[in-house]
């Protein structure tokens, strides 16, 4: 079985049955998301990004999902998350999209309509999303924030609007991270 068939049926395991109970199979769940970060590692060393971009978004998505329904006291199930999504990043900084909007989109859905993570490091994203991508992403940030209606009680939008601002200081827009708990300078 060739690597990236066998990062396929390692991502189609981390779909998870929300009727199941919050304690059943999370080891697995955790131990398949672990295997699928490092499946992807080696397929990047072997220069397969965007094959495992594609991959690696759907895992992303998946696990995001499933930690609406999995008991993660102890942390791992997040902490897999938090792998992947670099991983996610540094696939797409391998082989960035020919049109950033996409990525600009999920990354402002993620963060204002999920359910407040994963954790999104711009700045390992930034690359991927290139100028214009910022650009958008920034234009999807503003909007939110100018909509009253879609104002959240975390002030998420304020706080990824003086993320930016204070990164900008740092270096041209590139933003450092997004999430529900991001403090606001």
């Amino acid at each position: 079985m060739s690597e990236e068939m066998s990062l396929q049926s390692l991502v189609d395991g981390l779909r998870r049955d929300r009727r199941r109970g919050p304690y059943a199979g999370h080891r697995e769940y955790v131990a398949t998301a672990w295997a699928v970060d490092e499946a992807a590692a080696r397929l990047l060393e072997c220069g397969g990004a965007v094959e495992v971009a594609r991959r690696l978004r759907m895992a992303v998505d998946r696990v995001t999902r499933a930690l609406m329904y999995v008991d993660d006291s102890g942390g791992s199930c997040g902490d897999a998350l938090r792998a992947l999504t670099a991983r996610y990043a540094q696939a797409l900084a391998a082989a960035p999209p020919k049109n950033p909007a996409p990525l600009a989109n999920w990354i402002a859905t993620s963060v204002f309509d999920g359910p407040g993570w994963p954790d999104i490091p711009l700045v390992d994203f930034a690359p991927a999303l290139g100028e214009r991508g910022v650009r958008q992403l920034a234009d999807l940030v503003e909007q939110r924030a100018a909509d009253p209606k879609q104002a959240d009680g975390w002030g998420t939008a304020f706080g990824v609007r003086a993320t930016c601002a204070n990164s900008s200081r740092r270096s041209p827009a590139t933003p450092t991270t997004t999430s529900r708990s991001s403090p606001a300078p």
